[in-house]
């Protein structure tokens, strides 16, 4: 992902960029201490209890068209603060047409 001009993008439109970081991330999301977190090849067993705290803490767990995640979601993952924030980072990375 480090390597995808979409993703470079991104990058530069943020204070801090990690590698990295499993579960820890996610809840720097949720904690409020990060506001944004886009991820691939997430796998249910990963997110799936993911889902609630972020929730819980006000924030959006959500494929990359901002749906809902499912068992058959195809791990393309974005965590963020609010759903206005995800929908600015797909679009930045390229996905325009989301809901």
């Amino acid at each position: 992902m480090s390597g995808d001009p979409a993703f470079a993008r991104l990058r530069q439109q943020v204070q801090w960029t990690s590698y990295g970081g499993d579960c820890c991330a996610y809840a720097f999301v949720a904690m409020g201490g990060a506001d944004l977190l886009v991820d691939r090849g997430v796998k249910p067993y990963e997110w799936c209890a993911l889902v609630p705290i972020l929730q819980e803490a006000g924030g959006v767990l959500l494929d990359w068209r901002l749906q809902p995640l499912t068992l058959d979601s195809d791990g393309a993952v974005v965590a963020a603060t609010t759903r206005e924030l995800a929908r600015t980072a797909m679009a930045t990375l390229g996905h325009e047409n989301l809901p």
